[in-house]
């Protein structure tokens, strides 16, 4: 993504992934991936400080996890009048936006 830094070393992951403490039970194919959305913002922990890898995501976080990228890449931008805006093959229509 363009204005997010996704990009982090072997370290960086580790070390971001090591505050919390079901940190160990994501996949390794997904570590990186996991670190990034943390470290942007995408994604952020629980209040008791885990980010549940093992569970499923429902409708409404994917909602909210769509919305914040959005917003970091500046693509948030609802035309009021028609309530619509398309990026790039991606339409997002208000209210209950659907991707």
């Amino acid at each position: 993504m363009t204005k997010l830094k996704t990009s982090l070393t072997d370290s960086e992951v580790s070390a971001l992934l090591a505050n919390y403490s079901d940190g160990t039970a994501i996949s390794n194919y997904a570590k990186a991936s996991v670190a990034a959305c943390l470290r942007t913002g995408v994604v952020i922990e629980t209040s008791s400080g885990t980010i549940l890898p093992t569970d499923y995501v429902t409708r409404a976080e994917v909602a909210v996890i769509g919305t914040k990228i959005c917003r970091k890449l500046s693509l948030y931008g609802f035309c009021q009048k028609e309530k619509r805006h398309v990026v790039e093959n991606l339409d997002i229509t208000q209210p209950g936006a659907v991707f």
